[in-house]
């Protein structure tokens, strides 16, 4: 298709009816006042959405790596560890969620099966604001 019109929004600053539209549309359920999700869009010249993209910044863990050496117990501490870690690196990033693939052992093969699948396992990440004032504070100078 030619002239496709693109665009990318905040999923909060898409209009009433298209959301409501997009809510029909869509299999899955969609929160229009989540801050930070976004939306691209491909519209007719015309102003026709044709397709709609729900999308989010996530932290992906596509893997993890143990050393013979350190034993389950170990291993568990350290990952809560790291858990914590990239959870701090996920709010500076300003990401809400980490997503991890599980590796294809045998104990998730016998689980799931000699498909070639793919588990996630979403955590959400709180957001703290960046910069904290009191409300007794003022503002002492301006910069132009």
């Amino acid at each position: 298709m030619n002239n496709l019109v693109l665009q990318v929004k905040r999923l909060c600053d898409v209009g009433y009816q298209q959301l409501a539209q997009f809510m029909r549309w869509s299999c899955n359920p969609i929160n229009g006042a989540d801050q930070s999700k976004q939306i691209a869009m491909a519209s007719s010249p015309s102003g026709e959405t044709l397709v709609a993209v729900p999308f989010e910044k996530v932290l992906l863990v596509s893997d993890y790596i143990v050393s013979p050496q350190v034993n389950s117990k170990q291993a568990s501490t350290i990952g809560d560890e790291l858990d914590m870690h990239l959870a701090q690196e996920a709010m500076r990033v300003g990401c809400q969620k980490i997503l991890m693939c599980l590796p294809n052992t045998p104990e998730n093969r016998e689980a799931f099966g000699e498909c070639r699948s793919v588990l996630i396992y979403e955590r959400s990440v709180p957001q703290l604001p960046a910069v904290f004032f009191s409300e007794t504070q003022a503002v002492s100078h301006y910069i132009n």
